[in-house]
């Protein structure tokens, strides 16, 4: 495996960027509704991108939570937002939304329209 992404909800989100900072083929990370405790190894990924999905009305973890983390990723990393104003912590109702965006951002990131 030359490229991978990794993928967290809410706790998650730790999991996702401190595994990243040891794992030099992670390509991209996509978090739903990602903490930010411990999640300051996203300053590590030069080079690297970060999709994450939440809500303003997540009732567990707070909306800033994803902002604190994109801010701490360096300058140069690709980086996208997606805000669900419709859904709860765990992103009831926009799963068909979710896979779309995703889907899109992990083929892309990937490079998956370059493998044979």
């Amino acid at each position: 495996v030359t490229r991978f992404a990794l993928v967290g909800w809410s706790f998650g989100g730790a999991v996702i960027t401190n595994t990243a900072a040891r794992l030099t083929e992670t390509r991209t990370l996509v978090g739903f509704a990602p903490q930010a405790k411990d999640t300051e190894a996203v300053a590590q990924f030069p080079g690297r991108s970060i999709l994450l999905f939440h809500s303003r009305a997540d009732e567990n973890v707070p909306y800033e939570s994803s902002d604190f983390i994109l801010a701490e990723a360096p300058a140069q990393t690709r980086k996208q937002l997606v805000t669900l104003e419709e859904a709860d912590h765990r992103l009831t109702g926009v799963g068909q939304r979710l896979g779309e965006v995703a889907l899109s951002w992990l083929w892309h990131e990937l490079e998956l329209d370059t493998c044979s």
